[in-house]
């Protein structure tokens, strides 16, 4: 089954977390309506953002908040405190623009978009989930990916005139457990995608290849721990994968990080 998760994250993951303009009023969905996931009829997480409409599909609230926050996929490191139920209970969220909200962020500079879909999700935590937070620097003990020995592996990314508008050309497709496709992808989006494998256990990844380019490549490995207690016979682990397929490798680093404390948040409420 293809999880379409990292996939659908590369529109709202294109520039840094800002205030969209100065001086402007917040951002605000129109309409909003959230609801437990159906835990009788199971989809990959997913979020789609559709011009005027933002879609999010059994996800917890933790996940979102990364993602409203410029934050590292699934990273456990850089969500902290709330209730343990952030990280269990799972949310379908359907949320509309008015038109004229909708017209404002079409019109933006595409490098400003990504910061007012940012604003928007914001808003939604805030005016349903009562969330409030705020951010500190600290020192974590982090993954770097870097350029392994013999130089990087990979083929330069091609733009597909074919996608649908509301697929990005910058994504990482998860095909399964252990199998990754990226598509056009730079470096920061695959590092993000490779914090929410199981393997590291939450730990964060960040980019130091110093590549700045856009690559088509596959990955694939078995699951293990990385202690490399895989069968021999079997596809390499994660970190031989890295090296071997894309010639990358993940060194462990204490790097300052920024991160996000929740002062205060709540279930959603009613509709």
């Amino acid at each position: 089954m293809v999880i379409r998760r990292m996939c659908m994250l590369g529109l709202m993951m294109t520039v840094l977390q800002g205030a969209y303009a100065q001086n402007a009023a917040p951002l605000t969905f129109e309409v909003a309506t959230i609801r437990d996931t159906d835990p009788s009829s199971p989809i990959p997480p997913s979020i789609r953002d559709l011009g005027n409409r933002l879609l999010v599909r059994n996800m917890t609230l933790q996940e979102i908040i990364s993602i409203a926050y410029d934050l590292n996929f699934a990273s456990e490191q850089q969500v902290i405190g709330g209730p343990s139920w952030m990280s269990t209970e799972r949310f379908d969220v359907t949320a509309k623009e008015d038109e004229g909200v909708a017209k404002h962020i079409q019109d933006l500079p595409a490098e400003k978009q990504g910061d007012a879909n940012r604003a928007l999700m914001q808003s939604l935590l805030a005016e349903r989930f009562g969330l409030k937070v705020h951010q500190e620097q600290r020192t974590l003990t982090t993954y770097t990916l870097e350029i392994a020995k013999g130089g990087p592996k990979l083929s330069h990314g091609v733009l597909d005139a074919h996608l649908p508008s509301d697929i990005p050309q910058n994504r990482v497709n998860v095909r399964g457990v252990g199998w990754l496709e990226a598509h056009n992808t730079d470096m920061t989006l695959f590092a993000k995608t490779l914090s929410s494998q199981a393997e590291l256990t939450g730990r964060m990844v960040m980019d130091r290849t110093g590549l700045k380019g856009r690559y088509n490549f596959t990955l694939r490995w078995t699951p293990a721990t990385l202690t490399g207690d895989e069968d021999a016979d079997a596809s390499p682990s994660l970190l031989s994968a890295l090296q071997e397929q894309l010639g990358l490798k993940l060194t462990t680093r204490k790097n300052p990080v920024n991160v996000l404390l929740v002062d205060s948040v709540e279930r959603p409420s009613a509709n």
